[in-house]
């Protein structure tokens, strides 16, 4: 799918709503599609993902309670949908898993423990439940964009961008260092969320200074993509804790729970030593380089 970003050429206003529609409208398509249900509702919930990050980018731009009606709205939508978020996520890392183990047991029981998981998931996602709730979030979607459309926004391009990124910037910044004190998992969850924020931030951003954004996307992303990993890890053991959608007479393998401890634990520090690249700058710094970009390309327009 290919994501927009700010155009300089255009009205700021107009391209921020531009923005909002683009993801409204294709998580809309994608919610409308039968094939492979479970992928679709996670590129619908993506899309909510990147509307969120990209409102905090430009949060200034809202007046009133407008950014926290919408943040509120999106993350709403996509709870509705959340119902095999975590099913597919132990999918993916247990299959992953199955390819390096060596052992005989551990590659039978995470088998049978994929196969007792794509049998709930084909469940719920038959459940006539779940199909009207996709098609009322399908009607909101319909309604907010709407209302998007006919917008007042406030604010110039310069100052709102800059301290939407900072505010990110920031709360990454923070969470690492936190999770550098005390690498719990739930604060690491907490990091990777601002990361992925500000990964999508630059994205968006692409448009002021495509090499500098670029990477700084690029470097955002594997970070980010580490961080998940570990919170895949996270999901699988406390799954594998409550023994759920397995066989209940069927017991975890010793061999299984050490290779996750292990997994996270590398996945954690090599996040934690990568994170630190990423915020080298302080937000104050990270912030007037920012500005400085923005002022200086919006003067050559």
């Amino acid at each position: 799918m290919k994501h927009p970003g700010i155009n300089l050429q255009n009205s700021f206003h107009n391209n921020i709503k531009e923005i909002l529609l683009h993801y409204t409208y294709a998580s809309i398509s994608f919610l409308d599609r039968d094939r492979i249900y479970h992928e679709n509702i996670h590129q619908a919930r993506l899309c909510f993902k990147r509307i969120r990050s990209f409102i905090r980018l430009t949060q200034k731009a809202f007046p009133g309670n407008t950014y926290y009606e919408l943040n509120t709205f999106y993350r709403d939508q996509a709870r509705v949908l959340s119902s095999i978020r975590d099913i597919t996520a132990i999918i993916g890392i247990s299959k992953e898993m199955m390819k390096t183990r060596r052992s005989d047991s551990v590659k039978s029981f995470l088998k049978s423990y994929v196969n007792a998981l794509q049998k709930q998931r084909i469940h719920i996602t038959h459940n006539p439940d779940l199909q009207k709730s996709k098609h009322e979030v399908i009607e909101s979607l319909t309604i907010k964009a709407e209302e998007i459309k006919g917008l007042d926004l406030i604010g110039e391009p310069v100052d709102c961008l800059a301290s939407g990124i900072k505010k990110i910037y920031k709360k990454g910044y923070h969470f690492l260092h936190l999770a550098t004190e005390n690498p719990d998992d739930h604060l690491l969850h907490e990091w990777r969320k601002q990361v992925k924020y500000l990964w999508y931030h630059f994205v968006f951003l692409n448009a002021f200074w495509p090499g500098i954004m670029n990477a700084f996307a690029k470097q955002n992303q594997q970070l980010s993509q580490l961080l998940g990993k570990q919170h895949d890890y996270v999901i699988l053991e406390h799954s594998l804790m409550q023994n759920r959608f397995a066989d209940k007479k069927q017991n975890t393998p010793r061999e299984l729970k050490r290779s996750i401890k292990r997994a996270k634990e590398r996945l954690t520090q090599s996040s934690l030593t990568f994170g630190k690249k990423v915020f080298v700058l302080s937000p104050v710094d990270f912030e007037d380089f920012m500005k400085r970009i923005f002022i200086l390309e919006i003067q050559k327009q």
